[in-house]
């Protein structure tokens, strides 16, 4: 009988450390969700719908097809290579007119896309372009001349040409998934400021970066821009993401920092009480 209490709490503590430090996929409920790509679809031919998983049926489509399916971390996972775009436009992209947003998604590299990160590199971007006057948010990676380490930044503008940012450089290791989390958030008035999360998948500890904080006439008022994955309008032959991404997810509202340091979960009550109970069975069985 002891030996069977002691292989049950065994089986307790290791079945809850297994979900310690593995992230989860989003479900569609959360709350604030705009808009939540999962990226399983199984092809990527242009026409294609890349289902949103929210309540709200911000479906895209893919405007233009070149780009590549592979396993992912969740399911399937979009690569991105020059000239391949997927799109809601803007005349259906009234729900991302918002005062405040979060971008979220999950990316990874091969150590041959670590090498050669070069130019601009978007990722998120509602709007036609990357100069401040064309769009409203933008996710997006720049080369910082360091193999390896780019900056990760999130933009935000406004209506005049004006427009400000904040960004992080960060050394990525290959075949590694990350969660990048940014935020524009509202301070009062027109005074935004941007903040950056960066978690590794496993690890607790989350890379934080704020910045920049601009009063501006954000156009979160421009109802009729689209939002592009991986690419945008302008340059779309050398201003792409070349990595994977794997769940986009667009919030109506700036998170704070206690929603992305908990983005990997950590050790369960039930998880500490098997333990606990193991070894002290154990214990009993040396005596």
């Amino acid at each position: 009988m002891l030996k069977r209490i002691t292989m049950i709490c065994l089986v307790v503590a290791v079945g809850s450390l297994v979900a310690y430090g593995n992230p989860t996929p989003y479900t569609g409920t959360e709350t604030g969700l705009i808009a939540l790509y999962h990226l399983d679809e199984a092809s990527a031919n242009i026409g294609d719908t890349v289902a949103d998983a929210s309540p709200n049926g911000n479906d895209m489509t893919v405007s233009v097809a070149n780009y590549g399916k592979v396993s992912g971390l969740f399911g399937n996972a979009v690569t991105g290579v020059s000239n391949g775009r997927i799109q809601i436009a803007g005349a259906s992209a009234g729900d991302f007119k918002v005062p405040e947003v979060t971008i979220e998604t999950w990316v990874s590299f091969t150590q041959d896309q670590l090498n050669n990160l070069v130019g601009t590199m978007p990722m998120v971007n509602r709007g036609y372009g990357t100069a401040y006057a064309n769009f409203t948010y933008s996710l997006i990676m720049y080369d910082s001349g360091t193999a390896g380490e780019p900056l990760v930044r999130i933009m935000w503008a406004d209506t005049t040409g004006s427009g400000s940012y904040t960004e992080k450089k960060y050394a990525f290791t290959a075949d590694t998934w990350y969660h990048i989390g940014t935020t524009v958030t509202l301070n009062s008035g027109s005074n935004y400021t941007g903040r950056i999360w960066i978690t590794e998948a496993g690890v607790e500890t989350a890379v934080y970066q704020t910045g920049a904080t601009a009063s501006l006439n954000y156009t979160m008022n421009q109802s009729t821009r689209p939002v592009n994955l991986f690419q945008i309008d302008s340059n779309i032959d050398t201003d792409y993401f070349p990595g994977t991404m794997d769940e986009v997810a667009i919030f109506d509202y700036a998170k704070d920092a206690s929603e992305f340091t908990t983005l990997v979960p950590e050790p369960t009550t039930l998880c500490l009480v098997g333990l606990g109970g193991f070894i002290s069975l154990l214990r009993r069985r040396r005596r």
